[in-house]
């Protein structure tokens, strides 16, 4: 099954309107805040690390990056298949895979994310849980998505706060 998370660059590559940053506090408060607070801590899937690899874009030093561990295997899926379809050489891929290994993203997954990812999936009307794992850790964990998923951006905006790309790379 194709999930959305494997879609690459979907969003901004067809010219699809951006949604708008939000700044949340990171203190528990649920109110934004001015504009240019930084967020700490962002959920990506493999669509937002093989384009920070593509680009080699240095994430800003005050994100961190979280992830269900099933991103690693998600990631791996994807360079697997554009190498065997011959859209990538086996040593880009490779080279993709070490730049998000150095990105040090954190890799959860528990019985509680999988419980609120079952939640966030039935609230959403899902037909699996996999995109809803990495709204769950949002919602546990994070102050917002980054996805390049318009679809799924659009659906997780109904529980969190979305934020795009743009906003992982230093100035």
């Amino acid at each position: 099954m194709h999930h959305s998370w494997y879609a690459v660059d979907v969003g901004e590559a067809r010219g699809e309107p951006v949604l708008p940053v939000r700044f949340y506090r990171t203190d528990g408060g649920n109110e934004p805040v001015e504009e240019g607070h930084p967020l700490a801590k962002f959920v990506i899937g493999p669509d937002v690390a093989l384009r920070l690899a593509r680009e080699q874009i240095v994430v800003a030093g005050e994100h961190q990056l979280l992830a269900p561990t099933l991103m690693g295997s998600q990631l791996l899926a994807l360079l697997f298949r554009a190498v065997h379809d011959s859209e990538m050489d086996r040593r880009i891929a490779d080279g993709h895979l070490d730049f998000v290994r150095g990105l040090r993203v954190r890799l959860l997954g528990d019985r509680v994310l999988q419980r609120v990812a079952w939640t966030m999936a039935e609230r959403l009307g899902w037909s699996d849980t996999i995109d809803a794992e990495y709204v769950a850790l949002v919602h546990l964990q994070a102050d917002a998505p980054v996805t390049l998923d318009a679809r799924l951006a659009s659906a997780a905006a109904s529980l969190v706060a979305v934020e795009p790309y743009a906003t992982l790379a230093t100035a």
